[in-house]
């Protein structure tokens, strides 16, 4: 997961102009920092379901988040 995370960081830095672009375009970037996110995510759930970890308890517990009080037209927004 820590690979992960430098690999999300990486992207970010390329993509907010803090890194090396390498001649990259915009959409590139944009699609690298994509993709790092769905990688990290994925370890971040295997490493959840592998330890029982019930994330979405874990997440109302920690977040202290109700998805059912977000009001309707803020709801329509985060969609």
């Amino acid at each position: 997961m820590l690979e992960e995370s430098g690999e999300v960081a990486k992207a970010w830095n390329r993509l907010t102009h803090r890194g090396r672009r390498r001649d990259a375009s915009a959409s590139d970037l944009a699609r690298d920092l994509e993709d790092e996110l769905a990688d990290l995510l994925g370890m971040v759930l295997l490493v959840a379901h592998q330890n029982d970890v019930d994330l979405d308890a874990a997440i109302r517990g920690k977040w202290h988040f109700d998805p059912a009080a977000i009001p309707d037209d803020q709801a329509e927004k985060a969609e």
